[in-house]
């Protein structure tokens, strides 16, 4: 699973898409023993958005867990986590290309504290990802509303 080793202000995820073609983000990461690493995908105000499709076979532990549609506004939290030292990016999907989301930085958290604090209304997206951070061999969804569809795409 790839994560950027810090967390520039501007970063380029890579796209999926689903059947029908709409560009699409995991909700991916877990926790091991020591160590965590997370990537969570929420709406434009931290809300819970549904998966297009939730793995429930293959290797999972750590893995890709939920694929999510995405558009310009929705947020991507990511999380690296040694033992209790937290790296935490708050991301804005900016733009999406043919095959890679760009997303600008609005939120960071290292050295202890936030850059700049966020607002209220993301600290339920925040606590799911830490959370899914000490996951340990995680193979769920931590962040998404019920309902999404348990087959392949």
């Amino acid at each position: 699973m790839d994560f950027p080793y810090y967390f520039p202000t501007t970063l380029r995820e890579e796209l999926h898409r689903t059947q029908k073609g709409y560009p699409a983000l995991w909700e991916k990461g877990g926790g091991y023993s020591s160590t965590g690493k997370v990537q969570v995908i929420a709406g434009p105000q931290g809300e819970k958005k549904r998966p297009v499709y939730i793995r429930q076979r293959g290797e999972l532990a750590g893995k890709e867990h939920a694929l999510f549609v995405v558009e310009p506004g929705d947020l991507v939290v990511y999380i690296k986590r040694k033992r209790s030292d937290y790296m935490k990016a708050v991301y804005r999907i900016a733009k999406l290309e043919e095959d890679t989301a760009i997303l600008e930085r609005l939120h960071l958290f290292d050295f202890g504290q936030w850059d700049t604090d966020p607002p209220e209304a993301f600290q339920d997206v925040l606590e799911a990802a830490r959370k899914k951070s000490w996951c340990y061999h995680c193979r769920t969804p931590h962040y998404a509303m019920e309902g999404g569809q348990r087959q392949e795409v």
